[in-house]
């Protein structure tokens, strides 16, 4: 499932990330028909996500 992988890579590389949407209301119980994930990562070390979207594959 993409969604392991885009999830598992982002914890590996030790980016701060908080899925929100559909997706994480259905991880609450609520269900809902979607299949997009949301996510909002962190800014906080802005630089060193773009070194690693550009060099490693998240």
């Amino acid at each position: 499932m993409i969604y392991f992988d885009v999830l598992s890579g982002l914890y590996q590389k030790n980016i701060k990330y908080l899925m929100v949407g559909g997706m994480s209301v259905n991880l609450y119980g609520i269900p809902r028909v979607t299949q997009d994930l949301d996510i909002i990562i962190s800014t906080e070390k802005e630089k060193e996500f773009r070194k690693k979207l550009l060099t490693d594959e998240i």
